[in-house]
């Protein structure tokens, strides 16, 4: 498959699970990370203690049952996480007559979505996918992308909180983007992950406008705040 990459935003869309096993638990627990409020599960098998908390959840409308063809209306996404081919080829068949999106975890060739391995700190968001070629090696290289994600943490928080700042002072579009490209490009990045906020305080001083110096302590404060939990 040659793919195009996309992040969609699932808010007050109807997302279908179908499947809440080991894999469907993790695929839930994603879902509900994005900010997936509208998520209908089904499972005939009575979920076990995890996943009745997960299903306690008011984004999640649970159904102990298997899906039927009416319940696709209006579905924007379904991802199917059962273990049984029939059942997997079945679902898949009918998303594809309706045209809706289908990930299918255990037969990637059943769908047409393939859900890459990521690696998240708050809105900072890494993915690596091999087109479902080989979703371990995926996982392994995601892996390895945890302290590459962390040591640049800090320069994504500054440039977060510095960006609209930096909008605001009413320069040109050609202004703006060569200023917050030298900063990008400069050693910043590197002066946080290595806590050298002194060195980092001189050199975002020299580098931005005057108007802004000012808020340079608190752009700082804000990058050296309170990491989130990684999540994969």
């Amino acid at each position: 498959h040659t793919l195009y990459p996309i992040n969609l935003s699932l808010k007050d869309k109807k997302v279908i699970l179908v499947g809440i096993g080991s894999v469907g638990i993790r695929k839930l627990r994603r879902l509900l990370a994005s900010h997936a409020n509208t998520v209908w599960v089904f499972d005939p098998k009575k979920p076990g203690p995890e996943a009745s908390v997960l299903l306690n959840n008011p984004s999640v409308h649970f159904q102990q049952r298997a899906l039927l063809a009416t319940d696709l209306e209006n579905a924007k996404l379904v991802l199917i996480c059962t273990n049984l081919p029939t059942e997997n080829k079945r679902i898949a068949t009918l998303c594809a007559q309706n045209g809706i999106f289908c990930n299918c975890a255990n037969q990637p060739e059943q769908g047409d979505v393939f859900l890459p391995a990521m690696q998240r700190l708050g809105d900072l968001m890494l993915t690596i996918s091999t087109a479902g070629a080989s979703p371990a090696l995926a996982k392994f290289w995601n892996q390895q992308l945890t302290l590459w994600l962390e040591e640049r943490y800090p320069m994504f928080l500054l440039m977060q909180a510095l960006r609209p700042k930096v909008l605001a002072l009413g320069l040109s579009q050609s202004e703006n983007q060569a200023l917050l490209t030298a900063l990008v490009q400069s050693d910043v990045q590197n002066l946080l992950a290595q806590n050298n906020f002194n060195a980092a305080k001189e050199r975002l001083t020299s580098l931005l406008p005057p108007p802004l110096h000012a808020t340079i302590s608190e752009l700082l404060n804000t990058a050296c705040g309170e990491r989130p939990q990684a999540q994969h």
